[in-house]
């Protein structure tokens, strides 16, 4: 399937999900190590 195949409402959906999977798993990834720090502090 090539990009330039899509119908315009299907070339949206695609590039709300590809957001969805570069915020979600990179950031989230990213910040995944710190979190058990900021929780720490937050709950003491």
């Amino acid at each position: 399937m090539k990009f330039s195949e899509l119908a315009p409402r299907e070339r949206h959906n695609f590039v709300y999900f590809l957001l969805f999977f570069f915020f979600y798993y990179f950031i989230m990834s990213a910040y995944f190590p710190f979190f058990r720090c900021g929780w720490r502090t937050l709950t003491i």
